[in-house]
């Protein structure tokens, strides 16, 4: 111990701890201290270790989700959000996915890889899409992947469509106008 009004030393007490080694040094006496080495300090490192990693991997998992749902809000793509129609037709696309269709066919929609898809319970159906203006253009896809070009579909943005002659008027337009995509055998 130190003594202030000295500047003295004060005698170290023997200590009996195994790991303690005492070294006399002039009239003072240092204590030295050493760890054990017998594996506890490995079982912390390996601890300590082991959360690190842990931390790292969740982070990392964390970082691949993101990515991958960022990717699939890009793909939802917002010109698609709203109400569509034709005279036989009309369809909702909510900004959180889901679908309403006149005959009650889909339940969900998405878009990915340029293709829109829609889904209930059980199957799923994708088509190659195109919007130009306030006209929206559908495609499908049969079973083996193949674009059913005779089978395209047109329909106005908002409920105008839904009258015959406003309809045919806007796709007459469009088809003069040249608008209307190559594979869309109108």
């Amino acid at each position: 111990m130190y003594d202030d009004d000295s500047h003295n030393y004060a005698p170290v007490t023997e200590i009996t701890n195994q790991y303690t080694n005492q070294m006399a040094q002039g009239s003072s006496q240092y204590v030295v201290v050493s760890a054990s080495k017998r594996g506890s300090g490995n079982a912390g490192l390996i601890a300590i270790s082991a959360i690190a990693i842990g931390l790292i991997l969740v982070v990392v998992l964390a970082g691949v989700l993101y990515v991958w749902a960022s990717n699939l809000a890009e793909d939802q793509s917002s010109e698609l959000v709203g109400d569509w129609t034709n005279p036989e037709d009309r369809l909702e696309l909510g900004s959180n996915g889901e679908a309403k269709e006149s005959t009650g066919t889909f339940k969900t929609w998405y878009t990915m890889s340029g293709k829109l898809f829609f889904e209930d319970d059980e199957y799923y159906w994708d088509f190659e899409y195109m919007v130009v203006d306030d006209l929206l253009f559908l495609a499908p896809y049969d079973e083996n992947n193949v674009l059913v070009e005779e089978d395209c579909i047109g329909y106005v943005r908002g409920l105008s469509g839904e009258s015959e002659p406003y309809y045919n008027d806007r796709i007459n337009e469009a088809e003069s106008d040249g608008i209307i995509p190559t594979w869309c055998d109108y």
